[in-house]
């Protein structure tokens, strides 16, 4: 069976990731902390979203964004300069304390920690786009 790659969607994108990456579904849920069925199923766009998107992105070696939304570098080794996306580090104002309690979650309170600063940013620019089409 041949492979090609369909980066329309979440799923797509997700597969073609883990393939890249040489990960089973069965791996890539070890490294995640979720079920190969979700694996599964997330590949087949059978949700939505997921809160575990930045834990596949970094498992699968790409950025969150471009997981997520196909925008910005694919890969985590490519700047992400493109469509002026900035690492979250560098383009969030966060004093060193919310900084340093960031880091102390566990990483599963981090992903989602990231998930939410993302859907802000997500929403926002969305915001700001239908403003500047009206």
């Amino acid at each position: 069976m041949t492979y090609t790659e369909d980066l329309r969607t979440f799923g797509g994108r997700l597969r073609a990731a883990r393939k890249a990456k040489k990960l089973s579904q069965t791996q890539l849920a070890r490294i995640v902390g979720i079920t190969q069925s979700m694996v599964s199923d997330l590949e087949r766009d059978e949700y939505g979203g997921t809160a575990y998107a930045i834990q596949l992105a970094r498992a699968t070696g790409v950025h969150p964004l471009w997981l997520q939304e196909k925008r910005g570098p694919r890969l985590l080794s490519e700047p992400a300069v493109a469509d002026n996306i900035v690492p979250l580090p560098q383009s969030l104002p966060f004093d060193p304390q919310t900084v340093e309690r960031l880091n102390s979650l566990p990483p599963r309170w981090q992903g989602r920690a990231e998930q939410a600063v993302l859907g802000v940013i997500h929403d926002f620019d969305r915001s700001r786009r239908k403003s500047n089409a009206s």
